[in-house]
């Protein structure tokens, strides 16, 4: 059952570990429809061509979800909105744990992801916005900013302060999006280091925020929850940055190989660059 829990969104209380089978229709169709365009522009335009594949995962997906999303939609969120519903529908009805399932009903607190018109000067727009006020009658703005700890630009910051990096990214916010902290909107930078340390800023949201989900669920382990999901997704973020680190690696020393160069020589250039 907990498992079950991992695979749904964080955005209705899961640990955003979803299952590729289960989003792979989903993603392929919403791909299908996006690449309508282009598929035209490569293929010959002289013969009519039918994509029965298509087709067939469309009829498959209807057959499960029902007739609620158009061929030519290209939006993967309305793809998996019918599944994920079904899903939290599911698991809803086969937990009977009061804790868990006021939990998922938590999450439902109506937000805007990534809203427009909230600054008059300039694109910027804020990573979400909470439509019911989020404390003395304002609404909540936030932005998310995961800064590396040994960057160039806070290597010489962190190696003397641990924690400095989330600062600087904390203060960088602030001043980005001043503008949000005014009669009707509060706005919360959310720093969080690769290595772990955030400021104290967001160490007091992220209290604030769990008090909020105590007083719902009244399960006084949700701080332990809701940290055990931002160190989740943390590792995730660092197994993406190792990952794409370890095959520019390879792919250095293949080409200093083929090229009969000094491995040694061609390190610091990378080290330099990965750090960035």
């Amino acid at each position: 059952m907990n498992e079950k829990l991992g695979t749904l969104p964080i955005c209705v209380g899961g640990l955003g570990l979803g299952s590729a089978a289960e989003l792979a229709p989903s993603a392929f169709l919403a791909s299908a429809a996006a690449t309508v365009a282009l598929q035209d522009l490569m293929l010959p335009r002289d013969v009519i061509y039918v994509d029965n594949f298509r087709l067939q995962v469309y009829d498959m997906w209807r057959a499960t979800n029902g007739d609620v999303v158009a061929l030519e939609n290209p939006s993967q969120k309305h793809w998996i909105a019918p599944c994920l519903n079904r899903s939290v529908d599911r698991w809803l009805q086969l937990n009977g744990s009061a804790f868990d399932k006021a939990r998922i009903m938590a999450a439902g607190i109506p937000v805007i992801k990534e809203p427009m018109g909230l600054i008059e000067e300039g694109a910027f727009r804020p990573d979400g916005y909470t439509i019911t006020p989020w404390a003395q009658g304002r609404s909540l703005a936030w932005d998310v900013t995961i800064p590396h700890t040994m960057a160039d630009r806070y290597i010489g910051y962190t190696s003397v302060e641990a924690g400095t990096a989330a600062l600087k990214a904390s203060d960088f916010k602030n001043e980005k999006y001043v503008s949000l902290n005014n009669l009707s909107k509060i706005f919360q930078p959310i720093c969080i280091e690769t290595f772990g340390p955030t400021d104290k800023h967001t160490s007091l949201f992220i209290n604030e925020l769990t008090r909020k989900i105590v007083n719902i669920t009244g399960d006084p382990n949700e701080g332990n929850y809701l940290k055990q999901t931002l160190s989740l997704l943390l590792q995730k973020f660092n197994s993406f940055c190792i990952l794409d680190g370890a095959a520019r690696y390879l792919t250095l020393i293949a080409a200093s190989i083929w090229m009969g160069q000094n491995i040694s020589s061609a390190l610091p250039n990378y080290v330099e660059s990965s750090t960035k």
